[in-house]
């Protein structure tokens, strides 16, 4: 998105690193909502399983990005 690629051209250091990974939990978190929501729903058999067998390493990428945020603080 191109209002994130200007805001973060506008930082720098501690701020930067503060911002990217802001934008990277808030992915992930958004990722990983839609995939729990397409393990349940969606009717393709094959997309679900695809879904349900992506998500675990989406969810431990969201973890990952939510311990490097925390360490940040």
């Amino acid at each position: 998105d191109k209002s994130h690629i200007d805001d973060m051209s506008k930082k720098s250091g501690k701020a930067f690193d503060k911002a990217y990974i802001d934008m990277m939990v808030e992915g992930h978190n958004k990722v990983v909502d839609e995939f729990e929501k397409a393990s349940d729903n969606v009717t393709d058999e094959d997309l679900k399983t695809w879904a349900r067998n992506t998500l675990p390493t989406l969810k431990a990428h969201q973890d990952s990005a939510k311990a490097i945020k925390d360490a940040l603080k």
